[in-house]
């Protein structure tokens, strides 16, 4: 559903003129991701590549996609809803020990490889007009994560639930 929603709308500007924040991003990565998978023979959901290639090997015991709105206790907020509505986007519940060993992935790349990694951390588009105040100048949006001073990492959010790490 997502997808024939993005098909159906026109870009906003030509590509690399302008920025926006979209989860609409994430929803084609994950059907990229599956794409890609069945070329390599096999046919996974992002929600089995994510678990299979990035969770379990990290040893995230504490993070998982709830496929309905029993979200795993303690959560942090009332709020009822499926979040595997929103897909590759902001499906994953987590805890903080969790969010802090996916902090260090980041920070480390362990799960890349060195080129993928040395992209990871150099390939940004500057984000000036977004600037926080007493914010550090470099502030930019590179490949999934966001760059905050000398600070790399993610924020996420659906309604009721938020967090972000840096490392």
């Amino acid at each position: 559903a997502a997808l024939a929603y993005i098909r159906g709308t026109n870009p906003k500007w030509l590509p690399g003129t302008q920025y926006e924040y979209n989860n609409s991003n994430y929803v084609v990565l994950g059907a990229v991701l599956e794409a890609l998978d069945v070329t390599h023979g096999t046919s996974r959901t992002v929600k089995d590549i994510l678990t299979d290639d990035i969770i379990t090997p990290l040893g995230l015991t504490e993070t998982s996609w709830p496929s309905n709105s029993s979200l795993p206790t303690p959560a942090a907020s009332g709020n009822v809803f499926n979040p595997e509505f929103f897909g590759a986007s902001g499906a994953l519940v987590s805890t903080i020990g969790d969010l802090q060993k996916w902090g260090t992935e980041l920070r480390d790349g362990t799960l890349l490889t060195p080129e993928s990694q040395t992209l990871r951390l150099n390939v940004w588009r500057s984000i000036v007009d977004r600037q926080i105040d007493g914010g550090p100048e470099v502030f930019g949006f590179g490949l999934g994560t966001i760059s905050y001073g000398q600070w790399i990492g993610h924020g996420g959010s659906v309604p009721g639930f938020c967090a972000t790490t840096f490392a």
